[in-house]
């Protein structure tokens, strides 16, 4: 387990969230970047389902291909799995995403830095 390593990721995802000046999804987008390389094994246990949660709800629709009709060629993918979940889902779920990023921090720095 890595928990400064998560917790570190997550402190630079909050704050991309609550600075970007841009939409609640492109928000999440720019977030990514600090949060793509958490893996469940940097979080104990208890808050794996958590963060499971976060990862399946930002790459649900998974990546995007395009294939040209009229080639035999291999389809070419276009969009990541969080780009193309990003232009999809409802402005809700994006807001749902982004508090439980922030919840699961707050679990992180309880962790590490009990009260």
């Amino acid at each position: 387990m890595h928990l400064d390593y998560a917790h570190e990721k997550l402190t630079s995802a909050i704050r991309v969230l609550a600075i970007h000046p841009a939409k609640i999804r492109n928000r999440l987008r720019a977030a990514n970047d600090a949060l793509f390389t958490l893996r469940e094994e940097h979080f104990p246990e208890e808050l794996r389902e958590d963060w499971r949660w976060i990862h399946h709800q930002m790459t649900r629709y998974g990546p995007e291909f395009w294939r040209a009709s009229f080639s035999d060629e291999e389809p070419k993918q276009v969009a990541t799995a969080v780009e193309h979940t990003m232009r999809r889902i409802r402005p809700n779920t994006a807001v749902e995403i982004a508090r439980r990023i922030v919840h699961l921090h707050y679990k992180v720095d309880c962790l590490l830095y009990p009260r």
